[in-house]
């Protein structure tokens, strides 16, 4: 099986997908009483506004939660860490570096499948960051799946370019690469 075979998201329109829940949020926001904080609490999430939002974290208190999960995943604590990015991931999803970290701790679990639609979660957030495509081909790289892996070390170079903030994805993109030159090129790669 490849690791982005049966992508939980993938041929689904969010347009599709918002049709049919926005009625249901409707049908519980009339249900509720006027005034309540359930009812007030839903509409703000009918009306686009986050978790994190609604329950009046900021900025500083969502960079706390993200610190305590970076020490986690440094302490190698992973099943705290998945838990404080998966939170994270709910309350706040349109940030993208909770979405890679949690492929992160996916990928030192050794949960190759799940890690990898991660980073694809998190390449949709922030499609021109190398360090994705890095991750992704190193978990390619680790199912066997060599073609792919090979064209995602080469797309990490493309994104990474001169930056110099990159020099260390594009010193391991290009030692991987060279792999194929020497260890794979017998594979036929």
């Amino acid at each position: 099986m490849a690791l982005l075979d049966d992508l939980p998201f993938e041929g689904t329109d969010l347009q599709e997908v918002m049709a049919r829940v926005d009625p249901m949020l409707g049908a519980a926001v009339q249900s509720l009483d006027e005034g309540t904080p359930l009812r007030d609490g839903l509409q703000r999430l009918r009306d686009g506004e986050t978790l994190a939002q609604i329950m009046g974290l900021t900025a500083e208190d969502l960079e706390v939660l993200y610190a305590l999960g970076i020490r986690q995943i440094e302490a190698r604590d992973l099943d705290k860490a998945a838990d404080t990015f998966a939170n994270l991931g709910q309350i706040d999803p349109l940030e993208a570096r909770h979405r890679y970290c949690m492929a992160l701790v996916l990928q030192l679990q050794g949960k190759l499948q799940p890690a990898a639609h991660m980073y694809m979660q998190f390449l949709a957030l922030d499609a021109t960051n190398p360090d994705g495509y890095m991750r992704l081909a190193e978990l390619h790289l680790a199912a066997g799946e060599l073609d792919e892996a090979k064209a995602l070390f080469q797309e990490t170079l493309r994104f990474a370019g001169d930056a110099p903030d990159h020099a260390e994805t594009v010193a391991q993109a290009k030692a991987q690469l060279a792999r194929f030159d020497n260890e794979f090129k017998s594979e036929g790669v």
